[in-house]
């Protein structure tokens, strides 16, 4: 059977995208990566998502605006436009561009640190090793997107923040979306104008930009418990889905399957649909039986062991990207 939790992830809305957001001057943030140009009174300072999602994101430029006046100073609108350069510290200065071996790097590293955490709690967990390499998809760079900014107010004297909000769209490839969620970390090109009292100052440079992660499935309990002298018994898990980004996640399908003792009892299926809150952990728990009708007459031997073998192995599919899961390892017995 089959029951959902949830847990909520203190402080996890610091990681992941809003990763820039603590309000500086100094470029801090984004990133000054060089070949700045503007005004001594526009400068561009970072870059940083104001809303995620696998489809799209919102993402917005920070702008410093200098008014060495004694008075107030409107400023009537302005414009950027962004676009994708590569991976960051590898951004390639042609107009496209695709996922190199740095992709399936980034993910096996991922991969391995899952293991590491999972093999303390639940045993060994083999999804990296099933796993295919990250696709050699394309990733387009080098096309701008545009957005505008509003009117706003600087006070006299005073240097302020104009942010500048721009939508983003995401590859609708799942795999071109899997290449470029691989690289966790871009390097964008930027450009802009700032109209204030009647006259245009533009802004430009190159900045970096932290993606959003793919939620990760983890096992947090593998437990086996003995009845009426070990003629019977049942086997306890606790599997989730966590989502360590500022914003809900759609899973398109989430599914799992269960083997004890070298026997599948229960088949993964085709899965389900699961909604995962921001920075949430949504836990499931799940528990088979053993007996002579479910495993057969072997489950008395089964049950004499110290430690009961155990294969949890399924997949989840985000915005069309699906991963397999597999963890592997022995039960104790429930004291």
């Amino acid at each position: 059977m089959k029951t959902k939790v949830w847990w909520l992830l203190g402080g996890a809305l610091a990681l992941g995208l809003s990763a820039a957001a603590c309000k500086t001057d100094d470029g801090a943030g984004g990133g000054d990566r060089g070949g700045d140009s503007g005004s001594g009174d526009v400068q561009l300072l970072r870059v940083e998502i104001e809303e995620g999602g696998f489809d799209k994101l919102l993402v917005r430029a920070i702008v410093a605006v200098t008014n060495t006046g004694s008075g107030p100073m409107d400023i009537s609108g302005g414009t950027v436009e962004i676009a994708l350069k590569g991976k960051a510290g590898t951004a390639a200065d042609d107009g496209e561009g695709e996922a190199d071996d740095d992709a399936a790097d980034a993910e096996d590293e991922g991969d391995a640190d899952d293991d590491e955490a999972d093999e303390d709690e639940a045993g060994d967990d083999e999804s990296g090793d099933e796993a295919a390499a990250a696709p050699a998809a394309e990733v387009k760079t080098g096309v701008y997107f545009a957005g505008d900014g509003l009117a706003a107010t600087v006070p006299a004297n005073s240097r302020a923040e104009y942010p500048i909000r721009v939508e983003w769209p995401l590859p609708d490839d799942p795999a071109a979306l899997e290449a470029l969620l691989a690289w966790k970390t871009v390097s964008l090109d930027i450009r802009g104008t700032v109209t204030r009292g009647g006259a245009t100052d533009t802004f430009a440079g190159e900045r970096d930009l932290t993606l959003p992660e793919f939620p990760t499935v983890v096992l947090s309990t593998a437990q086996v418990a003995s009845e009426d002298g070990g003629l019977k018994g049942a086997a306890f898990f606790v599997i989730g889905i966590d989502n360590p980004n500022s914003f809900t996640v759609n899973v398109d399908a989430f599914a799992w399957g269960i083997s004890v003792g070298g026997k599948q009892l229960q088949a993964p299926g085709q899965g389900s649909p699961e909604i995962v809150p921001a920075a949430t952990v949504a836990e499931f728990e799940d528990n088979v039986n053993l007996n002579a009708e479910t495993y057969g007459p072997e489950v008395t031997t089964l049950l004499s062991q110290p430690n009961v073998p155990y294969v949890v192995d399924g997949f989840i599919e985000v915005a069309g990207v699906r991963k397999p899961i597999r963890f592997e390892g022995e039960m104790a017995f429930a004291r």
